[in-house]
């Protein structure tokens, strides 16, 4: 009785943890949109170049607490047991193609040579979490980018040593001539919010990346090895089993597969209750030519919908946290609505509720897609390209 007393106990207290970090996380994401969504804005007006070095970084310092705010999070959902691997069948190639992109991107910016070799890896349909493995190379990639001088370079290796065996076994190693780490912090490198503070580095990261790679590992039976040596580099070495699997993978078409679509004359309804986000929001859709008609809460939505001419909206931004009535209820009461647009209306949350559980809950209520807060004016204009797309090929 006292061990099921103590195991209801420490549930609860997770549970109250969880509950306040995802609190605070939307408290904070929403501040966090307008500073930088303004920050974004006033970079398309014609100003000095010392006020456009200003902004560039006030957005990168957003940017920089935005990753506080997610791996902390994480970190408290993986302690608690709350996050859950989802594995999806994916091409083995197509997933470190996706990681390629942007680490190769990031190295020609800072003059670094990258070479990356998958060529041993193959097309094998396997099971795996996209999400949560790409976040262990990303943090690794970007890591090996971050900590190696200009004309350094960063190599990345990956193949199949399974020899026959079903499924993959994946080798991976992240190989850098950077600053490298020292022999007395090494034990360390895995222990959250703690960083080697080096005399040619500043600290501007949350300390909490190597964390999680390692507690993702973890999860997912892997192993992840490191070997450094102080202004000679780092070699991370990773090994993860992904099973086989006979299913197809479902079609990869990217957001940018509609991307460039004319938005321009499509009108849209925003319901949202932040002033400032609000200017945003319509800033955003101002630049691409479209028109946004303001709710303040999701009643005041659900009813301008009610009065609109059908087919009048093309389609509706919904924020989640609203007074009066929330996003998720302003949704379902349009899909009930008896009016034939009513259905087929395309809904897109756009919130500081940037969780999986959170985009699992928009789509229950009926909405198409999840766009969160602070705001990527490109995933924003994305995610309306594809699902006025989805609607006009109706």
């Amino acid at each position: 009785v006292r061990k099921e007393t103590r195991l209801a106990a420490l549930e609860k207290s997770n549970d109250e943890k969880n509950s306040f970090f995802s609190t605070i996380s939307h408290d904070m994401r929403t501040p966090l949109n307008a500073i930088i969504g303004f920050a974004n804005l006033a970079r398309r007006e014609p100003l000095p170049p010392r006020a456009c070095d200003y902004i560039s970084k006030i957005e990168i310092s957003g940017n920089l607490l935005l990753d506080l705010i997610n791996d902390t999070l994480t970190i408290s959902k993986i302690n608690s047991g709350k996050l859950k691997l989802a594995p999806e069948p994916i091409r083995a190639d197509e997933l470190f193609d996706s990681i390629m992109i942007p680490i190769r991107a990031a190295a020609e910016k800072k003059n670094l040579s990258f070479t990356a070799d998958t060529s041993g890896i193959g097309r094998t349909a396997i099971l795996a979490d996209r999400l949560n493995t790409q976040k262990i190379f990303l943090n690794l990639l970007s890591n090996a980018v971050k900590y190696t001088p200009a004309g350094g370079a960063v190599e990345f290796l990956a193949k199949d040593v399974s020899s026959g065996r079903a499924g993959l076994d994946l080798l991976a190693v992240v190989r850098d001539n950077g600053i490298g780490i020292s022999g007395d912090f090494l034990p360390h490198i895995y222990e959250p919010f703690v960083q080697e503070l080096q005399k040619r580095t500043e600290s501007n990261g949350t300390g909490l990346g190597l964390s999680i790679v390692k507690r993702l590992v973890d999860m997912m039976g892997g192993s992840i090895e490191v070997a450094s040596r102080l202004n000679e580099g780092t070699t991370f070495t990773l090994r993860l089993h992904f099973d086989e699997t006979d299913t197809e993978p479902a079609a990869d078409k990217p957001l940018a597969a509609v991307h460039h679509q004319d938005l321009r004359g499509k009108k849209i309804l925003v319901c949202e209750d932040n002033a400032l986000n609000m200017e945003i929001d319509r800033a955003l859709l101002e630049a691409r030519g479209m028109t946004a008609t303001p709710a303040v809460n999701g009643r005041e939505g659900a009813d301008l919908f009610a009065a609109s001419a059908e087919h009048e909206y093309d389609a509706i931004l919904m924020d989640i946290r609203m007074p009066v009535m929330d996003g998720l209820s302003a949704a379902r009461a349009i899909r009930a609505m008896e009016r034939k647009d009513a259905a087929g209306v395309p809904i897109v949350a756009m919130t500081a509720d940037a969780y999986e559980e959170d985009v699992n809950r928009c789509r229950e209520a009926g909405m198409n897609e999840h766009v969160a807060k602070p705001v990527d004016p490109e995933k924003l204009y994305s995610a309306l390209e594809k699902v006025l797309a989805a609607d006009e090929a109706k």
